[in-house]
């Protein structure tokens, strides 16, 4: 517990130069690509191919980072789709269905990417937002699970998840994020303030669920081991990845354009 709680302080350390600094923001998001890219090729071949890292790495940032047209960014997607094709044809051993399974996780992280990029030219306030109520959603579900939860969620992709767990990480989550947003952002939708704030942790906690289940595919425990008592990157953002994705969505067709 001390050893999680001293490596969560040390995350929110490097976070919060994010807000005084869009230059430190391009280099975390290449930081972040890249270690993504030495965890998925040791999730897809355990490290057995270099070139996987390369390749994940450069679809991640290509998508990733603002610096292309978004009608360009579907030119970039099939590109790298014939790449990853080649590189079945070259390197079959590997698996059609695991290389699938790395070109689709890749573009859902570079697409993560883009969206925290694209929130934070708008507001850093509502990143702010985000970050609140997704960890604060980690946080209720790990300390409320482990202390009252009996009736397991889902045993089979994650045994140690439990329902008890999920229900106390959205009532946490939702509350810290609804209480951050009425101090911080201008809305008079309360309503659909409320839905948005309890609606993250669901959101939050459907990504948590689905990289736990990639682990379970690939008898994995964790991503990695940068970060002790949470494991690899991968692992203290996949839940980001789905809020921010899903963030995003919402906001091109209008539904949360009036906070930011």
């Amino acid at each position: 517990m001390k050893e999680r709680t001293l490596t969560a302080l040390a995350i929110i350390a490097g976070v919060i130069p994010l807000f005084f600094s869009e230059e430190y923001l391009y280099l975390l998001v290449l930081m972040i690509s890249f270690a993504i890219a030495l965890e998925l090729n040791d999730l897809i071949s355990d490290n057995k191919y270099p070139l996987i890292v390369g390749l994940t790495f450069a679809m991640i940032t290509s998508i990733g980072l603002d610096f292309i047209a978004s009608g360009d960014k579907l030119m970039v997607i099939m590109i790298f789709l014939i790449i990853f094709v080649l590189f079945d044809l070259v390197y079959n051993e590997i698996g059609f269905n695991n290389l699938s399974i790395l070109y689709s996780v890749s573009l859902l992280v570079g697409f993560a990417m883009n969206a925290f990029i694209s929130l934070y030219a708008m507001s850093t306030l509502f990143v702010w937002y985000i970050l609140i109520v997704t960890y604060g959603s980690d946080t209720g579900a790990y300390l409320i699970g482990s202390r009252f939860g009996k009736n397991k969620l889902i045993p089979k992709i994650s045994p140690n998840k439990t329902v008890e767990g999920a229900i106390g990480g959205v009532v946490v989550g939702g509350t810290l994020g609804l209480s951050f947003a009425l101090l911080t952002l201008q809305t008079d939708n309360i309503l659909l303030l409320v839905l948005i704030s309890y609606g993250i942790p669901m959101l939050a906690q459907l990504g948590d669920l689905f990289f736990s289940s990639l682990k379970r595919l690939f008898n994995k425990k964790d991503f990695g081991t940068l970060f002790p008592g949470h494991g690899g990157v991968l692992d203290r953002i996949d839940s980001l990845i789905f809020s921010l994705v899903f963030i995003v969505i919402f906001l091109r067709i209008g539904y949360i354009s009036f906070f930011i």
